[in-house]
């Protein structure tokens, strides 16, 4: 009977070399390097489109506060704890001045939850840097006699209803057609862009105007990056942190990921049709 040679005890218990196990772990890590950037797309993807549910959801709550109140309301400060704010000692619901018209979403005031431990909505990226952000127009608008058209423009002008979107029953005081025809003709509320702008309107090269001063509000969320502290931030994005008390414009356009360049923000506005559509359905117009 043949004699089968047998391992040595040692060679049965040498293991692995250092060689070896280096050449594995270099395989290990790629391998799951390979996986993690993708997990990490799909994550980002994820919490964008529970971000662009969020904003549709304060959206819809923004109108539907107009419906019950006949106005929108002002947008939260930094310290107003997620309540809307008015100018000291005059502001209030009656008057309608806003202590700003950018700021953040009065999330209290319109009952959405859940909110962070100082009353703001934060968007799906949940650090105190995502709290989403509302701006709403603050213009006057003028009762016009007479006249359909943008040329003539408007007839006659009588009267001058001021906030008249922030203001109690304010809306109905100048009525729609009035608002719908200074968004259309008179440019008298938001503008939303393709890219930032530094004049009186969407101009430059390339750049597209999807809101050419008619949206009545925004809403906003400034994307993934911006818990990024000390980075540059692009001219696109730097429109949408402006918080100038006149500042009315914002751009909304695809995401981009370039380096120094990027665009991340997700933004979404009421333009007064829509805003007539939902009001009309609800029967709060007169």
């Amino acid at each position: 009977m043949p004699l089968i040679p047998r391992m040595s005890l040692a060679s049965r218990n040498r293991g692995f070399s250092l060689i070896e196990l280096a050449i594995g772990m270099v395989v290990v890590a790629t391998l799951l390097s390979t996986l993690l950037v993708p997990l990490a797309t799909q994550m980002d993807q994820q919490r964008a489109s529970e971000t662009q549910k969020q904003l549709e959801m304060a959206r819809d709550a923004l109108i539907g506060y107009a419906i019950s109140n006949n106005r929108l309301p002002c947008p939260a400060t930094a310290t107003s704890n997620g309540v809307e704010a008015f100018v000291p000692v005059t502001g209030n619901a009656t008057s309608g001045e806003c202590l700003w018209m950018n700021g953040f979403l009065p999330a209290v005031t319109l009952g959405l939850s859940p909110l962070d431990s100082n009353g703001y909505y934060r968007d799906a990226y949940g650090t105190e840097r995502n709290r989403i952000r509302y701006a709403v127009s603050t213009a006057n608008v003028d009762r016009w006699l007479g006249g359909t058209g943008c040329s003539p423009f408007r007839g006659t002008a009588g009267t001058t209803e001021p906030r008249a979107l922030t203001k109690s029953r304010g809306m109905n005081a100048v009525g729609m057609q009035m608002i719908a025809q200074a968004a259309e003709c008179d440019s008298r509320f938001l503008f939303v862009c393709t890219a930032a702008t530094a004049t009186a309107t969407c101009s430059g090269a390339g750049n597209q105007t999807l809101s050419n001063g008619g949206a009545v509000a925004v809403v906003w969320s400034l994307g993934s990056n911006a818990s990024d502290v000390g980075r540059t931030v692009p001219a696109d994005e730097q429109e949408n942190l402006d918080n100038a008390s006149d500042d009315r414009y914002f751009v909304a356009r695809e995401r981009r990921d370039t380096k120094d360049n990027e665009f991340d923000d997700i933004v979404l506005w009421i333009s007064p049709s829509l805003l007539i559509a939902r009001m009309a359905a609800a029967g709060a117009l007169p």
